[in-house]
């Protein structure tokens, strides 16, 4: 157990350090759309995986793509307690946390980009399928 609380708190200290880093280089908005983007993930991980939505605002809604990496990153740092990942674009829109031997390895990324891309089709998929049922049934 000491194991793990040593563990967490490493992990929590590089992520303060990183957040500090985050504050530094970007500029207030972007910070605060960052900063809106993290409580969400904090408040996701109390809840336990039951999802919750941060609304955003037109401003920070515009702002949100450009943070979007910075939060994988922190995430990737409390999640796994290292600092050495790179959001990578696999292309289509997708954009993933990888390790450097994954970043460097362009089969592995076409194997996430072909995963990705497969599991967005089947969601699209089921949830027509769902809209179908429910159009059916006269729920919509």
């Amino acid at each position: 157990m000491a194991d793990e609380d040593a563990g967490a708190i490493a992990r929590g200290e590089l992520l303060s350090l990183y957040i500090e880093g985050v504050r530094a280089r970007m500029d207030e908005a972007h910070f605060a759309v960052f900063i809106k983007a993290m409580r969400g993930l904090a408040d996701f991980a109390e809840s336990k995986g039951k999802l919750g939505r941060a609304e955003l605002d037109d401003g920070e809604e515009q702002l949100r793509g450009e943070v979007m990496g910075e939060v994988m990153q922190a995430a990737g740092i409390l999640v796994t307690g290292r600092m050495d990942h790179q959001v990578v674009d696999l292309g289509d829109g997708i954009r993933a946390l990888v390790t450097p031997e994954e970043a460097a390895d362009p089969a592995v990324l076409e194997r996430m980009r072909q995963h990705c891309v497969a599991s967005s089709k089947r969601r699209r998929e089921q949830a027509d399928t769902l809209a179908g049922i429910a159009e059916a049934s006269g729920l919509l």
